[in-house]
């Protein structure tokens, strides 16, 4: 236990570093850099725009390392190795070796621990990631603190309005500590946070029932564990001449209250799963939480969405989607939907299977039979996806107009090309289809299963997005998303007409499977 506390004390002095924190305002947008306006009203504003630029913007995930010679990703996990003289330096005393079953390249992922390295690097996962953006925050002179919880994640907290306040930059998500026992199901230990001033022990912060987790808590004792925090903890403080922080016994009366009692208070955010990392790898480690939905991929590579999906045809299969941000099955009227109606609720595919249907040779269409209020859209439509699989220079996706209308886009070459099919008298207070569809020349749009437009493609190749497919929200930016209830939807890969569009939801609001 004290080793591997003291390698993150060791870790949490570069925040207070000046030449890493004025390296790391230099890597900030104009527009998030603050002067001496940052207070307890405006801070809160200020980290949700930075956790939106960290996680879209600057950071990517990495669950296995890019092989630039064949554009895969590698997919063979071969262990650890020895680190170079070169990875040492930046504190990457654990790499990984990962092989390319495309060209049997053997490639190397160096974890390193050195904040001003990962400015430059720019990708890994929850380590890289929250120490990174733990500088960024300092170099603000926002007061911070490194979070690493011993089943496997790590996170930020930011001190404002006179207590410490959870920030994950991996899933964007800010004030949402109960987030990883309620919402990804973890069993949680310990959980300790550092700063270049102090080391404490924050796990009753994070859990609902604390004697449950005094249960898993089997490293040592709870006073040899309080012994050895409270020795690294005047350690921190006698080697950087700082005195005890001001909000220590405010702290200590809080987590010693949150020991006592269980609470109940558990909001939508904190029910919601893992989003950070594939669905593949999140699910290996069982942190998707309780909230997965099945989809049947039909014999055809059709995907169909419904809410209660059964074997259709022979050769049909099933497979797992994720709910996401307060998503759920549910009713309006006597019809059985998807509710999407909440903050970046949405619905997520696996991004490793199947095939993406944009590259069909023999088409492309992508439809849905949704519910909406214009009120309850943006008056942009990038902001309102029903369907998308889109991200930066790639893919494709279908969005909704506010007065009524659908923009159709899909990239060639790299270059977006979009359809769009603007509505005057906004949407039906009704169940209606909405449809795309690209045959390799037009892409075409319907409404109600009419043709609304359509425009000849430039020749090229279709770029495709290696992220997942979503209902309701855009999966590289998911502030994009649509307030919509969805019955059913498909992703097809052929041109379909309007004759063999999915039918309408059945007047007793049964499926039509």
């Amino acid at each position: 236990m004290h080793d591997k506390v003291l390698k993150y004390v060791e870790q949490a002095k570069s925040y207070a570093d000046k030449e890493k924190q004025e390296r790391a305002r230099s890597v900030l947008p104009t527009s998030l850099l603050r002067g001496d306006d940052i207070n307890d009203t405006s801070l809160p504003d200020l980290l949700t725009s930075l956790l939106k630029w960290f996680k879209f913007d600057f950071f990517k995930w990495t669950d296995s390392p890019f092989c630039e010679k064949c554009s895969t990703k590698a997919s063979q996990n071969e262990g650890y190795v020895k680190p170079l003289e070169e990875e040492l330096c930046y504190g990457a005393e654990r790499v990984e070796s990962w092989r390319c079953t495309s060209c049997d390249s053997i490639l190397r992922f160096p974890r390193y621990s050195d904040p001003l390295r990962l400015l430059e690097t720019r990708h890994g996962r929850c380590g890289e990631w929250a120490n990174c953006f733990t500088l960024l925050l300092a170099a603000l002179g926002i007061q911070v603190r490194l979070v690493v919880d011993w089943t496997d994640h790590v996170w930020t907290e930011v001190w404002f309005s006179n207590k410490w306040h959870h920030c994950d930059p991996c899933e964007a998500c800010f004030d949402a500590p109960l987030m990883y026992e309620s919402g990804w199901g973890k069993k949680l230990s310990y959980i300790i946070a550092f700063s270049p001033w102090e080391v404490v022990d924050v796990a009753p912060r994070y859990t609902r029932n604390w004697s449950q987790v005094l249960t898993r808590r089997t490293a040592c004792s709870e006073n040899e564990l309080a012994e050895t925090l409270e020795a690294l903890d005047l350690l921190t403080r006698s080697k950087s001449g700082l005195e005890t922080p001001q909000w220590r016994e405010d702290e200590k009366a809080e987590l010693l209250s949150m020991r006592d009692s269980i609470r109940n208070d558990v909001s939508e955010a904190e029910l919601c799963g893992r989003t950070s990392g594939s669905l593949a790898w999140r699910a290996e480690r069982g942190e998707c939480g309780f909230q997965l939905h099945p989809v049947v991929q039909e014999a055809d590579d059709s995907l169909l969405i419904i809410t209660n999906p059964k074997v259709s045809s022979n050769g049909a299969t099933k497979l797992e989607a994720q709910l996401l941000c307060g998503a759920k099955v549910t009713k309006l009227g006597y019809t059985q939907c998807f509710d999407f109606r909440g903050p970046s609720a949405a619905l997520e595919l696996t991004t490793d299977t199947p095939s993406d249907a944009f590259l069909s040779d023999q088409g492309f269409t992508i439809e849905a039979w949704i519910f909406v209020k214009s009120e309850e859209l943006d008056p942009e439509a990038f902001r309102n996806p029903v369907l998308s699989k889109h991200g930066t220079a790639s893919g494709w996706e279908l969005r909704l107009c506010q007065k009524g209308g659908v923009v159709f886009l899909i990239t060639i070459d790299g270059q977006h090309i979009e359809l769009t099919s603007n509505g005057e008298s906004g949407w039906p207070a009704s169940w209606i289809h909405v449809a795309a569809s690209f045959d390799g020349e037009k892409l075409r749009v319907y409404v109600s299963k009419e043709l609304m437009g359509e425009v000849v493609a430039p020749a090229g190749n279709r770029s495709t997005f290696e992220g997942p497919l979503c209902l309701a929200r855009n999966p590289a930016w998911t502030d994009r998303s649509a307030s919509i209830a969805v019955h059913s939807a498909r992703v097809s890969g052929r041109s379909r007409d309007p004759t063999t569009f999915l039918p309408a939801p059945l007047a007793d609001g049964s499926s039509f499977l």
